[in-house]
């Protein structure tokens, strides 16, 4: 095969640049066509018609019917993730801010566009990373799956590009792809005067081209006279390694999906029992419960010098030792149990700093807490990411429990309506809420609000117990949708026990998975659960073989 010789490393660049040209058009939605949610784009918006609707409704249909597809721009996390899997290394520059949707970044990105500062900064990660990866020549060697002969091996560059191609882009490449990277490679090197770096460049189109950066689906038709349209074995594969890994199938997946096995629910749930045996699962489940517990911003809101320095850091790994050893050493405990445990994970810093007893160990160790402060709501990092500056706040407190943990819709303030109290109108939080209650501007949605946050008030905003405010005793009973508790702890049992509980995990669920918000018609896949109680292993199963995850409307 002949190759034209280019005059200067400007042209070589240009003709990169046509490799990733289509990436300034691209944006998150396929289809063109009706969009699910409201203009607002938020979760609470009740103008948004996707949200929960009451089974009894008569619009909504007596079985799922899979709502439209989108383009997702893969997440920050999932680049992350592919690119060591791939080329063995990190990204160290930039990548552009995920968007977040609900809260959740999986979700956000079904609509992510990428502007100029996004396209600039994929350009130079994906340059850094294919310079890095290729610089070292026995890594080159293992990435290529070859040892070139010369400067311009046609038959090294092709392996090379059909081998890492199909990983980066998720499926086999196409002839005109393979012809594609394979000339810029030979192009390329024969400038550069060295195989490896010529190919470097190759692959920093690969990583620039809309086929990397989206998930591009779609689908093979269904029953004949059908419109649905399902997604292939292939397509398949690349959606539970996104959604389950934050990466690419492995050859294990990939065997699963030329066998047809994922075209059924059996296949599914016994590739998702192994695949949640490897520690990509685990590393994606946490960052998903960060985002769905909002505690991302953790660090900001509490004191972290002197002798709480680092407090944060332990607070997240505490939170993140009781999700793990409820999803992956104890699969059986079902999620809404986590709600009222009395067991939590603290090192001895973390134990002096909480007050509780030492640890009888090293490290973080399992460790009983008191009645009060039993429960997912009462951990450190949940309670400290949702308060004013340094201070609790118990509406936002509740208004997290109800809109995120429930899956319930408070609308926003009215327009003029003032929202915020004076310090110094009472001596508790609960005194200085008042107001709410007795206002009728702000009772209807405050009183679903505030006596959630209210309970746990014995929680500071530094995550510390206490009994008084000042020199008040804390009051914290009051009701949860009509049923009394007393404290944090019994709070927990009402969680436990809420319908709701497992339904809502079930939709941010599904959210992150599809990439978008679920349609009217999809919602029996959150109101009729297989069961009740279910472990967090069982919704991820339930999600995978839902139609709105294996099928779509064109």
């Amino acid at each position: 095969m002949a190759h034209a010789r280019t005059s200067s490393p400007l042209v070589v660049l240009a003709l990169l640049g046509l490799a990733i040209a289509p990436l300034v058009a691209c944006t998150g939605n396929l289809d063109a066509g009706p969009r699910f949610g409201g203009a607002s784009g938020d979760p609470n918006d009740p103008s948004d018609p996707s949200g929960p609707r009451d089974p009894s409704d008569p619009r909504t249909p007596a079985a799922p019917i899979p709502g439209d597809r989108t383009m997702r721009r893969i997440t920050s996390a999932e680049y992350t993730q592919t690119v060591i899997d791939v080329l063995e290394i990190a990204p160290e520059t930039p990548l552009p801010a995920d968007l977040r949707t609900g809260g959740l970044s999986r979700q956000g990105a079904g609509s992510a566009t990428s502007n100029t500062l996004a396209i600039e900064q994929y350009e130079t990660a994906a340059r850094d990373v294919a310079r890095r990866a290729f610089s070292e020549p026995t890594r080159a060697r293992r990435l290529l799956g070859c040892s070139p002969t010369g400067v311009a091996d046609a038959i090294c560059a092709r392996s090379g590009v059909e081998r890492l191609g199909a990983r980066l882009f998720r499926r086999p490449l196409s002839v005109e792809e393979s012809d594609r990277y394979t000339s810029l490679a030979l192009d390329a090197s024969t400038h550069t005067g060295t195989f490896d770096l010529g190919f470097a460049l190759a692959v920093s189109g690969m990583l620039q081209s809309p086929r990397f950066l989206h998930h591009v689906e779609i689908g093979e038709a269904t029953a004949e006279g059908s419109t649905r349209r399902r997604y292939t074995s292939i397509e398949m594969a690349a959606r539970l390694a996104s959604f389950v890994w934050n990466s690419i199938p492995d050859d294990t997946l990939l065997d699963a999906a030329a066998s047809g096995a994922l075209l059924t629910d059996d296949g599914l749930r016994l590739e998702l029992a192994r695949m949640l045996r490897d520690p990509r699962a685990e590393r994606a489940m946490l960052s998903f419960l960060d985002e769905h517990l909002d505690v991302d911003h953790l660090e900001g809101g509490v004191p972290d010098e002197g002798s709480t320095a680092g407090i944060a850091t332990r607070m997240r790994e505490e939170l993140h030792r009781v999700l793990a050893h409820a999803i992956f050493e104890a699969p059986e405990t079902r999620w809404r149990d986590l709600f009222d445990a009395d067991t939590t994970y603290v090192d001895a810093a973390l134990a002096d700093y909480y007050g509780l007893p030492a640890p009888g160990g090293s490290g973080y160790v399992a460790t009983r807490v008191p009645d009060a402060q039993r429960g997912l709501l009462a951990r450190g990092a949940v309670v400290a990411s949702h308060g004013h500056g340094g201070n609790t706040s118990p509406t936002l407190r509740g208004l997290f429990v109800r809109t995120r943990l429930l899956c319930g819709v408070i609308a926003p303030p009215p327009a003029g309506v003032a929202t915020t109290i004076e310090s110094g109108s009472g001596a508790t939080a609960r005194e200085r809420l008042a107001r709410h209650a007795t206002d009728p501007t702000c009772a209807g949605c405050h009183s679903r609000m505030d006596p959630i946050g209210l309970a746990l008030e014995q929680i500071d905003a530094r995550g510390l117990f206490r009994t008084h405010e000042g020199t008040a005793l804390i009051d914290t009973a009051g009701e949860l949708d009509g049923l009394p508790f007393e404290d944090a702890g019994s709070l927990g049992e009402l969680m436990r026990d809420h319908p709701e509980t497992d339904r809502c995990l079930v939709r941010h669920l599904f959210r992150s998975a599809v990439g978008r918000r679920e349609s009217n018609a999809e919602e029996p896949t959150f109101s009729e659960l297989p069961s009740e109680g279910m472990s967090v292993r069982d919704m991820l199963a339930h999600v995978i073989t839902s139609e709105g995850f294996r099928t779509f409307e064109p």
